[in-house]
């Protein structure tokens, strides 16, 4: 019986495979497109608030908020698997499916972004404005180089698709599974904050993020 699951279990999520496939050989951006954006970005996000938000946040910069907050910064390789697995044990194909479609959209066109916008985000090109490492007393540095590992190809900061992910994750908890919406909310919350104080991401990748996952929830029903 056991033997029995794996095929469809793999057919299920096989999917996701090419999205780490295609992610891992994005490092080819620099040669496709060799002018870093992070100029423009800096310069859209000073329009906006006047500072550079994610140097403006040091003040809260301490260990234990540093800990929680690279620790939840992995929700984004957590949370969608947590929602489709769910969605695959009470067999709901359809709600599964949808799930699938625009979650694979949001990287794709994340994907997109990063090849036409490359950037390497605060932590590199703000790197001199920091006045503060941020350290937590026990998790934060392994997961930092964990994350490293993971995203390793360093131009993959607009559109934010940690932000775009998780928002698409949190809808379809609130449309499919109730019952976990509240934590989904609370986890994706920090995750999006996190985003901003580690340095991964300027505001404007955040919000680049949000309309894509608007865009892909519209488009998800569509090709079904």
């Amino acid at each position: 019986k056991t033997l029995g699951m794996i095929p469809p279990l793999a057919a299920a999520f096989f999917p996701v495979v090419p999205v780490e496939v295609i992610f891992f050989t994005l490092g080819f951006i620099p040669e496709l497109n060799p002018r870093d954006e992070d100029t423009l970005l800096i310069r859209l996000d000073r329009a906006l608030f006047r500072v550079d938000p994610s140097v403006w946040m040091e003040r809260f910069a301490f260990p234990w908020i540093t800990e929680v907050m690279q620790v939840t910064y992995l929700a984004y390789y957590v949370l969608p698997f947590v929602l489709l697995g769910t969605l695959y044990q009470q067999g709901d194909a359809e709600s599964f499916n949808i799930s699938v479609t625009a979650l694979l959209l949001s990287h794709y066109f994340a994907f997109i972004g990063y090849m036409m916008v490359p950037a390497l985000g605060p932590r590199f090109a703000l790197a001199s404005q920091y006045r503060k490492e941020l350290k937590g007393p026990l998790l934060a540095e392994p997961v930092r180089n964990l994350v490293n590992v993971l995203e390793g190809i360093k131009r993959d900061a607009f559109p934010s698709g940690h932000t775009s992910a998780i928002l698409i994750t949190v809808f379809y908890a609130f449309q499919f599974t109730p019952g976990m919406s509240s934590l989904f909310v609370a986890i994706a919350g920090l995750m999006i904050l996190s985003t901003l104080y580690l340095r991964y991401h300027y505001v404007v990748d955040i919000l680049a993020g949000i309309l894509l996952a608007a865009l892909c929830l519209l488009l998800a029903p569509l090709l079904q």
